[in-house]
């Protein structure tokens, strides 16, 4: 048993939770309490009769197990709730409970997607498989963004850093103190998310590049390109069986020992989630950055593994013949409806662009 918060978001028919709890023994009689015994609860609000379908996974001292969730909003103006959930995991732990709960004004509701947000938020940031930064989004335009290491420039943007961009991101320029370079010139774009992008209207998941000037004496500037959003929850997928499908863009940078590009494309990921495998590609082209000369990387196909414990996935670009490649991201949303990840691989051979090194980011959604 325990107490905790439900959010919800009616405007895009979702709901979230999270308690933490004590076991207690039934014969025993005994408490147990700590960090792991918890209940995290997620899932859709129907706009028809109010009722709530989705997933509830129970994490306790003797393991994890993820169930449906069945309930309903309860009085004229849905002020209660109430719901079920049952179920066993492969080890055949089991399950069994409800949770009940009223509407309470006094609590602060948490964002749920970048649709409604109502309070400040700090997202975790995804450079590659172990890199990690963050951004924290405190109003609709101003951020702060801190990198992976101390000599990548960072802090906070304003809207009167705002330049103007490419098409579909937010661009912010900013000069900062840098203990390795004296100053620092810092660009930083963001994939705009919902109805302002008319290219994939994001809810739950975006990315964003980094771009830091170096000395003359570097082969700069430097660049990152990173992942971020609403995380779909651990365990969430843990019982999801069948595939799915994912379409939407990828954008990058592409390096050579005599030229740069600046790249983009579609990406696709197609999920087996009772394999916990994944194949897809990348189609992408680019422009020359000095003389605007077009230029077409193809398709770059790739495969890996998820693991729907921790709703992550890796894999690499083997299956298109490059070497020392990688991706890596996460899925997005409640329930998995976006992905988002990071790449990076050396052309193979045959291609024209063979040799180059592209890195970059994509985002799909769920179709």
């Amino acid at each position: 048993m325990g107490s905790g918060q439900i959010d919800f978001d009616f405007a895009q028919g979702i709901f979230s939770g999270h308690s933490y709890l004590n076991e207690y023994g039934l014969v025993s009689g005994s408490q147990i309490s700590g960090g792991g015994i918890e209940l995290t609860t997620l899932g859709q609000i129907s706009s028809q009769d109010a009722s709530l379908t989705g997933t509830a996974v129970f994490g306790g001292w003797d393991g994890t197990v993820t169930s449906e969730l069945q309930g309903s909003l309860y009085g004229p103006d849905g002020q209660e709730l109430g719901a079920s959930f049952s179920g066993q995991n492969a080890d055949g732990m089991s399950v069994t409970g409800s949770i009940v709960g009223q509407q309470d004004s006094a609590l602060t509701p948490a964002n749920l997607s970048f649709a409604n947000m109502t309070q400040e938020q700090r997202f975790i940031t995804q450079i590659s498989e172990y890199a990690r930064g963050s951004l924290t989004w405190q109003n609709s335009e101003t951020f702060l963004f801190r990198g992976y290491s101390s000599d990548q420039s960072g802090g906070q943007f304003t809207i009167s850093d705002k330049v103007d961009g490419r098409a579909n991101f937010r661009t912010y320029q900013k000069t900062f103190d840098n203990t390795y370079y004296g100053t620092q010139d810092v660009t930083l774009e963001l994939y705009q998310t919902g109805a302002a992008n008319s290219q994939l209207p994001l809810t739950y998941a975006s990315f964003g590049h980094w771009q830091g000037s170096l000395p003359a004496s570097y082969n700069g500037p430097a660049h990152e390109w990173f992942v971020y959003g609403f995380q779909t929850p651990s365990y969430a997928l843990d019982n999801r069986t069948g595939s799915a499908s994912y379409e939407g863009v990828a954008y990058g940078t592409g390096m050579s020992n005599s030229a740069r590009y600046d790249v983009s494309g579609t990406s696709r990921m197609d999920v087996d989630f009772g394999s916990d495998t994944f194949t897809g590609a990348l189609a992408l082209n680019g422009v020359e950055t000095v003389t605007n000369a077009p230029v077409d990387f193809g398709s770059i196909a790739f495969s890996g593994t998820i693991n729907s414990r921790a709703s992550m996935f890796t894999g690499d670009f083997q299956a298109g013949g490059s070497l020392g490649s990688a991706i890596s991201g996460q899925f997005y949303g409640l329930q998995g409806q976006e992905v988002a990840g990071t790449f990076i691989f050396n052309t193979p051979d045959g291609n024209p662009m063979a040799g180059t090194n592209v890195q970059g980011a994509f985002a799909a959604t769920r179709r």
